[in-house]
């Protein structure tokens, strides 16, 4: 979907890459049930399958076709695309096969193979296949009262399907908004790390992840470059605050000398962590970040800190009617430091990070 294109539900300015990527089955049930059991090995079935090419397997004499589908049924623009999977008899699959050969379309009904992503138990219920001309086989009819019924509401339609996609790629069922007091918060938090920058930065929006669509205020990244060529940047994240709970809002802050623009980019994967991590983001904590980056290889993950000695009496503070936002320090920790920590406990390692010499270099550790 192009930036100057409305969402296809409801017509309104799409968040970027809103529905783009299509909800994919990988396999059968009976299938995934099997190798999950040890009983089919990792090579009698293709691992990958081509998600623009129709596939037609066979396990144990049991034949399963991928099919298209796309919700909802009854619009002519379709916001949600599913690969799913049905299950065919020998002389349905010799009809499939036959049918592609020769270019032509054919209908039948078959048993969804698959759990369809966001409706529990709609395994076995009866869909409606067709066969297109180009090969394709899309569902265009199921039985079962809850997916014809997905996206109709005009007045949910957009919220309705924005919770399948994010259930589709194993995000949460409800998403917390921001809201009016949010996008207060986020400009107090700012205003503070101004302070503590000494110089003039800027706020840009991060994208949000498929398991999160629907979340109508994308968090933000705040930058504050440096003064000139190999100074000190620092980043934070804006967007965590608000969806951590009253009393433990926290955001987070990393000083970083002269960063790559990919070293950037993976610190902006934290803007989000607050509204999915399991456990509340405070001191030790240890979140992964990509390998390999530019310009950092030898960092592994980021670990939230107290902020060092030398920055306490400037570190900055956020309050918005009453409640305070804790600014943690994320430092960039490479795979030797890693290890202390899982062997001698975040306690051991900060005391360790306190005889660093510079904390900010990204390329610590490097040989």
């Amino acid at each position: 979907m192009s930036s100057d294109e409305t969402c296809p539900c409801c017509g309104q300015e799409p968040t970027p890459g809103l529905f783009e990527r299509p909800v994919i089955v990988r396999l059968p049930l009976a299938i995934a049930e099997l190798r999950a059991a040890g009983e089919l090995a990792g090579g009698e079935i293709l691992d990958e399958l081509p998600p623009d090419d129709p596939q037609i397997i066979t396990v144990d004499d049991r034949v399963f076709l991928r099919a298209w589908a796309q919700l909802p049924f009854s619009r002519t623009v379709r916001a949600l695309t599913y690969g799913l999977w049905v299950e065919l008899t020998p002389a349905q699959a010799e009809r499939i096969r036959a049918a592609r050969d020769a270019g032509r379309r054919a209908s039948l009904h078959a048993p969804l193979a698959c759990t369809w992503p966001g409706f529990p138990g709609s395994t076995g219920a009866r869909a409606r296949v067709q066969l297109e001309a180009d090969g394709d086989a899309r569902i265009d009819h199921v039985a079962d009262d809850r997916i014809m019924a997905a996206g109709q509401d005009p007045i949910s339609r957009h919220r309705d399907l924005a919770r399948l996609y994010r259930i589709g790629f194993g995000g949460p069922g409800h998403v917390a908004q921001a809201g009016f007091r949010g996008f207060h918060l986020r400009g107090e938090c700012f205003d503070a790390l101004e302070g503590f920058a000494g110089r003039n930065g800027y706020r840009e929006q991060v994208p949000v992840p498929v398991h999160l669509t629907g979340l109508e205020l994308p968090a933000e990244r705040a930058v504050f470059p440096p003064r000139d060529t190999g100074g000190e940047a620092i980043l934070a994240t804006l967007g965590n605050a608000e969806a951590c709970r009253p009393g433990r809002r926290v955001e987070l802050v990393a000083l970083l000398r002269d960063p790559t623009e990919p070293l950037v980019e993976a610190f902006s994967m934290l803007t989000y962590w607050g509204r999915y991590a399991k456990e509340p983001l405070d001191v030790g904590r240890m979140l992964r970040m990509p390998a390999g980056i530019e310009g950092a290889e030898s960092m592994r993950a980021w670990l939230l800190c107290e902020p060092p000695m030398w920055l306490v009496e400037r570190w900055p503070q956020a309050e918005l009617h009453g409640e305070q936002v804790r600014f943690l320090y994320a430092v960039p920790i490479t795979e030797d430091e890693m290890n202390t920590l899982h062997r001698y406990g975040a306690k051991q390692l900060l005391a360790e990070l306190e005889t660093v010499e510079d904390l900010r270099d990204p390329h610590r550790g490097d040989s």
